[in-house]
């Protein structure tokens, strides 16, 4: 006999279900399953997280990473949440990434708790109650499952980015919808302020509630739009990203959430390490502020596109370079574009390396 009837004929005598259901002995492929499935313990935010993230819960419960030790992860905790004894199909997808599938009850009980069933993007679903109302542990475990799925560590730039998309084709004008191509994306600076105002208005619902955990664990972060993609199946996704970066939010980030990944966790740990490391980086600013004091002799005041013109170094870098100065503000701006410098940073040019640990630290 399934649930459905048994519930059915359980009403019809007036006892309770709870009162059967430590007493059933398999359910939709699952042997001596754990019932009630309790999903505020810890592999229940692993899970929950998963599958508001790579996972899918359609007519099948599948979950799919090229990461082997991301799938024995979400395996090895629904076997904690489910029972042991459940039914576990591997399968490889049609460009070989590695997916397991799980019972279709298991589907269900998800929906229960509002991981909807369906195509995330078009649903926009919040993060559950479940982990929302969940202590310190649920939180972060549910966001590291979430950002081992969803995020980029991105060295370079020193932060951690964390996309998510949501549909807008109802939002959207037909003569804009009708401009795109389909399979294409377009970053912002394509698409019209009028219609980047109508997509502002719909940020994911599931990146606002992982911003506010974040923020509730003291990690500062932003998110914002990035760009439309019009899909093949004829609907308009917006991808916005959540962008966590800076030494203290980085290390706080480390501390309590980190990632399982392997290739993420080495890639973050070159970010951590970068900032321990900056012996490097005042040679940098010595052939910054030596093109600086010589446009200052000159004109009177500096622009960046000099800085990077006299020194070779990118844009970005001398900007990134600027920006620091600014806020130890040992840089000023004297109109938009047009700097001077304090005179002790001047000073200070002609001197070793050793000395601007000093000033910038």
């Amino acid at each position: 006999m399934t649930v459905g009837p048994l519930k059915k004929l359980l009403t019809f005598l007036n006892i309770q279900f709870i009162k059967v259901q430590k007493n059933i002995v398999e359910i939709s492929w699952i042997k001596n399953p754990n019932l009630p499935f309790n999903f505020n313990t810890e592999e229940g935010a692993i899970l929950i997280g998963a599958f508001l993230s790579d996972g899918t819960n359609t007519s099948r419960v599948m979950y799919k990473n090229s990461d082997m030790k991301m799938l024995e992860k979400v395996e090895t905790s629904a076997r904690k949440l489910l029972g042991n004894n459940i039914t576990v199909d591997f399968r490889l997808s049609e460009y070989g990434v590695p997916m397991i599938f799980l019972p279709n009850i298991f589907g269900r009980a998800l929906s229960k708790i509002h991981v909807p069933r369906g195509k995330k993007v078009k649903i926009n679903p919040h993060v559950p109650e479940t982990i929302i109302d969940g202590d310190f542990r649920i939180q972060a475990s549910y966001l590291r499952q979430v950002f081992d799925d969803e995020s980029e560590v991105n060295v370079a730039n020193r932060r951690i980015v964390l996309y998510r998309g949501v549909e807008v084709t109802d939002l959207l004008p037909k003569k804009f919808l009708t401009s795109l191509e389909i399979g294409k994306s377009y970053c912002l600076s394509k698409i019209s302020n009028c219609i980047r105002k109508i997509l502002s208005t719909k940020p994911p619902n599931l990146l606002i509630g992982e911003s506010k955990i974040l923020l509730k664990f003291g990690i500062n972060n932003r998110y914002k739009l990035r760009k439309i993609i019009f899909q093949k199946s004829g609907y308009a996704t917006v991808i916005w990203n959540l962008t966590v970066s800076e030494k203290y939010n980085l290390k706080l980030f480390g501390e309590i959430i980190g990632f399982t990944m392997k290739s993420k966790n080495e890639s973050f740990d070159k970010i951590l390490n970068s900032y321990t490391k900056r012996s490097c980086d005042f040679s940098i600013y010595l052939r910054i502020l030596e093109s600086i004091k010589t446009e200052i002799e000159k004109k009177g005041f500096f622009q960046t596109k000099d800085i990077t013109s006299a020194t070779g170094l990118s844009y970005n870098s001398v900007k990134k370079r600027i920006n620091r100065l600014k806020r130890l503000n040992k840089v000023s701006i004297i109109e938009p574009g047009k700097y001077i410098v304090d005179e002790n940073v001047r000073n200070r040019v002609d001197r070793q390396a050793i000395e601007w640990e000093k000033l910038l630290l």
